[in-house]
């Protein structure tokens, strides 16, 4: 890729790929800097190679305030449920992660996502489907991300 067209330290690729029909099959987001890795080959052994200089990433910690809005769908089965986020602002949500605590705030584990750690570009929906054990008390979603204030709700 010409990285002069890049207008910032860092840059974003979002890949999808649909089917014929426009239906969503698989997505991958990236964030790569335009200042890459320098390695130092010269001093290179065969279980590593040392690092020049490191890619610069710092521009994320710059990276504006998204909203997140998240409704929760019931399956009609314990321990299954599907989570819809939806960034509302005009700005990324950067490496939204979603996990479930019980009251006193410890994880609930085994928890299986069909998809975690995702960026929602200005205004997309996305559902993720979650399976997990069926526990006393309450189940709490948490929903963290690069920039967005951590959203805490019950999955009644």
């Amino acid at each position: 890729m010409d990285r002069s067209i890049v207008k910032g330290p860092v840059y974003f690729l979002d890949l999808r790929l649909k089917d014929i029909d426009g239906k969503q099959l698989a997505s991958n987001f990236y964030w790569l800097p335009v200042q890459q890795d320098v390695l130092d080959y010269a001093h290179s052994r065969w279980f590593v190679t040392p690092i020049k200089r490191f890619a610069d990433l710092t521009a994320l910690n710059q990276l504006p305030q998204a909203n997140v809005n998240l409704k929760i769908i019931g399956s009609g089965f314990p321990g299954k449920r599907t989570i819809q986020l939806e960034n509302i602002s005009s700005h990324m949500a950067f490496l939204l992660y979603l996990e479930l605590r019980n009251e006193q705030g410890e994880p609930i584990l085994p928890v299986y996502w069909d998809d975690n750690y995702i960026t929602l570009v200005p205004n997309e929906k996305r559902s993720i489907s979650v399976t997990f054990p069926v526990i006393k008390g309450k189940v709490l979603l948490n929903v963290n991300g690069w920039n967005i204030q951590t959203i805490r709700q019950p999955l009644d």
